[in-house]
């Protein structure tokens, strides 16, 4: 993990990620509103939450990654994300992605994401966006295969 500053609009202390995806989303107008991260239980460690509530958009909750600009990494990131969040002691739906990169996302890219759920179906997103740091572009995947609500934890 990187550094990590505070911000004025939340208790929590937020990774350099997060400040320079917050930067750069709010450039645009967007607004969100910090969900603030659950305190550490010894025994089943932190309980997962979310990342942020999507003010300018319905108050939908969302969960932010940052990744490199390539298929195998984002959809592990999201995977990962949404297993170990379900299969917690105190599970969590996540199923709203914002994935953040560095670089533009090619139409490569962007098809290959949208194949998300077919290649991913015990860990199937609700929503997905890939937002451009240096672009400082939102662009909505649109998944091709629907998605069906939670699943319970694996056994």
């Amino acid at each position: 993990m990187g550094p990590s500053r505070r911000i004025t609009h939340t208790t929590e202390l937020l990774e350099e990620h997060e400040l320079d995806f917050l930067e750069a989303f709010e450039a645009i107008g967007e607004r969100v509103q910090w969900i603030p991260r659950g305190d550490p239980d010894p025994k089943r460690g932190r309980p997962p939450t979310n990342d942020f509530r999507w003010l300018t958009n319905g108050l939908v909750v969302c969960e932010l990654k940052n990744s490199k600009p390539k298929y195998s990494s984002i959809a592990d990131r999201i995977d990962d994300a949404v297993s170990n969040a379900r299969d917690h002691a105190t599970p969590v739906v996540k199923d709203r992605f914002i994935i953040h990169i560095d670089h533009r996302l090619t139409p490569k890219l962007l098809n290959q994401l949208r194949n998300y759920n077919l290649n991913r179906a015990d860990a199937a997103i609700r929503q997905l966006w890939v937002f451009e740091i240096r672009s400082r572009t939102l662009t909505e995947v649109s998944l091709r295969a629907k998605y069906g609500g939670t699943r319970p934890p694996r056994s």
